[in-house]
């Protein structure tokens, strides 16, 4: 038994040795990708959200936007499938330390199969953010995940993160870019130790365009986005528009495009809903999913402080 436990422990410290950087959304299944977002209005704006600091949630796309967050709100929320093979919650937490750093700690829990009760496979995955700021308009950013997936025969651990740069010259114009890849992991099973094929590097790169720009008469809002997977040929593009007709209400639309050398993120338009209470905000998103017709996304931010 303590043998048994000591190579536990020895998997788990050689997985946080690796440190490299793969997609933090990304999980796999018998080699094949689980893929979801955690932010609802993220999902909605097609998932053009590298250069948007609205709530921390984009720290999923971008470690460095945490920096400019206008309200250190904590986000907490779930995704579910159509066919209920799979669920995931999860919970985002903000730190302003100074006017300079801040932090974000994040947790999200995903079964996969028919009853999620009784799951066939369990993901559990933790991630800590910083982000300097240099000024009001510049910062840098990384993002560093545990992530621990169990089934019935076998368990997989991997360490990833990004780096992100974020520029705001102005509160309508964001621009923000992003590198994720390399990732690698540890699998054992029966306590035979199994190397994880590394993870395709990503580079992602955005802008954010407010109008009017001005906070506060903003009523109408464009994200557009590119993404490159090294090794692999094409890009794939995201598009998002969001109209706030009233201060409480907040509605989208956005699109992501999909190529054939990268099916990760399925092609088609997603909508979304924000109401937007002032110390509590409910965002709704319904996009496709590479695994069923739809899913349903839903995330709360409210204020604790």
């Amino acid at each position: 038994m303590k043998h048994r436990f000591a190579r536990r422990i020895a998997f788990a410290a050689g997985a946080w040795v690796a440190l490299l950087l793969q997609s933090p959304a990304q999980l796999l299944v018998d080699g094949n990708p689980i893929v979801y977002s955690r932010s609802a209005r993220g999902e909605g704006l097609g998932l053009s959200y590298v250069a948007s600091d609205h709530d921390v949630g984009s720290v999923y796309w971008n470690p460095s936007s945490i920096a400019h967050l206008s309200r250190n709100y904590v986000s907490a929320g779930i995704f579910r499938l159509w066919d209920h093979t799979q669920m995931t919650g999860y919970a985002i937490v903000p730190f302003r330390i100074s006017q300079h750093h801040a932090l974000a700690l994040g947790y999200s829990h995903t079964t996969l199969g028919a009853n999620w009760q009784d799951p066939e496979v369990i993901f559990r995955v933790i991630d800590l953010a910083y982000a300097y700021g240099f000024s009001e308009f510049f910062s840098i950013g990384v993002r560093l995940c545990l992530s621990g997936g169990e089934s019935f025969s076998s368990t997989l651990w991997t360490t990833s993160g990004s780096v992100g740069v974020f520029y705001a010259p102005s509160s309508g114009l964001k621009y923000g870019a992003s590198v994720e890849g390399l990732g690698v992991g540890i699998d054992y099973s029966r306590y035979k130790l199994n190397a994880v094929p590394s993870q395709t590097k990503i580079f992602r790169i955005g802008a954010t365009f407010d109008f009017p720009l001005q906070k506060v008469s903003k009523f109408i809002a464009f994200t557009i986005s590119g993404e490159k997977h090294y090794g692999t040929e094409g890009y794939n593009f995201f598009l998002g528009s969001e109209v706030k007709p009233v201060p409480f209400l907040n509605l989208r639309i956005g699109y992501a495009s999909e190529t054939e050398s990268d099916p990760l993120f399925p092609d088609g338009v997603r909508y979304g809903i924000g109401i937007d209470l002032g110390n509590f905000i409910l965002d709704y998103c319904a996009s496709p999913h590479i695994s069923s017709q739809r899913h349903d996304q839903f995330t709360v931010l409210f204020r604790v402080i």
